[in-house]
């Protein structure tokens, strides 16, 4: 008998007897393998209208909720089912879920973590937990959750993912090493992509970078890591107005990382584009008052403008952050090189910029260079999900 006719035969049973819990639930699992999640819902709500307290209905219920991406509903499904059974790891597992989709990753780790500890084996469970540590920045508990489920789970996506860890745990090294055995075994696997590209870029190997980033920006979990990734490609050919681009695409896809925008921020300084690139380090501020980078950012185009006392307070304030902030340090040589010399403009900046400031004689314009190559490294972790059936 087919899937229509069994679906035929259960609605005309539910016909005689509508109020039947069991044909109800039998006919919602029938339309859910049909691929029809309204209808399924319709009856798992009318098995609870009869029996309010049919705990499958519920957790079936909240399944089709999850799927739909329905989050804080299935959510309170499921947090009403765990008030009566607190260490079902299957609920558990479905709830660190839904709160994850809404990016609550401690909330979402700890439930993750609860599910394991109730004996839930699947490792999916694992990975989601490493998702999560990921982006509260616990990578080493987060590369320990995702080589244990790549041990369960062979497949080709964990195995490009353990090296972003290893590049984000700052073993670039490292991480080059395993990216290079996957695309062995999977070419164009865009996590190994990501992270080649970003040891050229370490080697200022652009070409090289170009072709590995671009491989890895046709991921869409990746998209933005790659667009800063580009960006910075692009900064070090110095080609600003590309370079602007990419970091304005990169901002878009992690719209809450201050590091990103004062990328995008010292990328319209290089530019010149002052204006702006107040602007865009103000945006930087205002997400994050305690990023030292960021006020030093303002500082520094500030005092590119010649707005001097307005440039030494916003230095104050990133040296008081990070006493050893490059870019507060130039803003007295950029004040002292255009003081008096309105006339100099541009010439006077460029100067300044490749004036030696530190230690080992690194220039504003190198500190740019290395800081955009660190938030390209340790750009904001995209949210993921797994794209893989096995459990």
């Amino acid at each position: 008998m087919s899937l229509d006719q069994d679906v035929s035969r259960y609605q005309n049973f539910l016909r005689q007897d509508p109020g039947n819990p069991h044909l109800l639930m039998a006919l919602g699992e029938l339309y859910l393998r049909q691929g029809k999640p309204d209808e399924a819902l319709q009856c798992f709500d009318q098995c609870l209208a009869q029996e309010p307290g049919h705990a499958i209905a519920h957790a079936r219920r909240a399944e089709v909720l999850l799927a739909q991406s329905r989050f804080p509903e299935a959510e309170q499904t499921l947090r009403s089912l765990l008030a009566d059974a607190p260490t079902e790891p299957a609920l558990l597992h479905n709830l660190g879920f839904a709160v994850y989709r809404q990016a609550r990753w401690q909330e979402a780790a700890a439930l993750f973590q609860r599910a394991r500890d109730s004996g839930l084996s699947m490792p999916r469970n694992v990975l989601y937990l490493a998702y999560a540590l990921h982006q509260l920045g616990r990578l080493d508990e987060a590369l320990d959750a995702c080589r244990r489920a790549l041990a369960s789970m062979p497949d080709e996506s964990l195995d490009g993912y353990l090296a972003v860890l290893e590049m984000d745990a700052g073993r670039l090294q490292l991480a080059h090493a395993h990216a290079i055995a996957v695309l062995d075994r999977y070419p164009g696997n865009a996590d190994a992509s990501l992270v080649c590209g970003m040891w050229h870029i370490e080697r200022q190997e652009t070409d090289q970078a170009e072709r590995f980033i671009t491989a890895a920006h046709r991921s869409a979990p990746l998209g933005a890591r790659a667009s800063l990734a580009l960006g910075l490609i692009h900064l070090h050919r110095q080609e600003y107005g590309l370079a602007i681009d990419a970091f304005e695409l990169a901002r878009t896809g992690m719209p809450t990382h201050a590091g990103t925008v004062v990328t995008l921020g010292w990328a319209r300084f290089a530019a010149r584009d002052l204006a702006a690139a107040e602007q865009t380090f103000r945006d930087a501020v205002e997400l994050d008052g305690s990023f030292a980078e960021a006020h030093g950012g303002l500082a520094a185009t500030l005092a590119a403008q010649g707005r001097e006392d307005d440039a030494r307070r916003a230095a104050r304030i990133a040296r008081r952050l990070d006493p050893g902030n490059l870019a507060a340090l130039w803003v007295d040589a950029a004040v002292m090189a255009a003081r008096g010399k309105p006339e100099a403009g541009t010439a006077a900046l460029d100067a300044a910029l490749k004036q030696p400031l530190s230690a080992d004689g690194a220039s504003l314009a190198d500190h740019i260079r290395r800081y955009a190559r660190t938030q390209a490294r340790r750009g904001d972790p995209p949210a993921r999900t797994p794209n893989t059936s096995k459990d």
